[in-house]
């Protein structure tokens, strides 16, 4: 598994290219693994899920409703 940090550095990169469509590109890459029996990876994607969902919360403005 990689480290918390790294999961991080590629949730931003992630975010940075795909935007607001980050999650479902995520949630379909770690799908797909998931369906091809892959869990391992499934779950890093997951993880980065995880982390992309949280460094958008984290900059959304005040009062911003979910």
């Amino acid at each position: 598994m990689i480290a918390n940090l790294e999961i991080y550095r590629v949730a931003a990169c992630i975010i940075d290219c795909y935007g607001e469509n980050a999650v479902p590109f995520v949630l379909g890459r770690a799908e797909r693994l998931r369906g091809r029996g892959d869990f391992e990876a499934a779950a890093i994607w997951f993880g980065l899920l995880v982390a992309i969902e949280q460094l958008q919360r984290a900059h959304r403005p005040s009062g911003t409703v979910d």
